[in-house]
């Protein structure tokens, strides 16, 4: 069983309930060392959010745009950021994705 500890913590850090609440996020997925999420239709049309805890301690967010298909779904990185400081990851979210995280 892998421990949930990291992907807890930014969940914390990004708001918790009211961070789901206000930006849809859904089907969470915790690892080892990061936390990934769906989240709801937003201006810059990202589906999905990769968090991940580096070994500097900073955080590397990518934000991916997943297109189902039958097939194959296809997957694009819109935009990557790194060396996130934690209490920078709201405010990178909101510009990566264009959704508040708090009223």
């Amino acid at each position: 069983m892998t421990d949930m500890t990291v992907a807890k913590t930014i969940m914390a850090q990004l708001g918790g309930n009211r961070f789901m609440a206000m930006t849809g996020a859904h089907n969470l997925v915790g690892t080892k060392d990061g936390l990934g999420f769906k989240i709801m239709k937003n201006a810059k049309e990202v589906t999905h959010v990769n968090i991940v805890l580096t070994w500097k301690d900073l955080y590397d967010i990518t934000f991916l745009k997943v297109i189902s298909s039958k097939k194959m779904p296809k997957v694009e990185t819109v935009s990557e950021e790194c060396d996130i400081y934690a209490e920078d990851l709201q405010m990178i979210f909101t510009a990566g994705t264009g959704l508040d995280t708090h009223l």
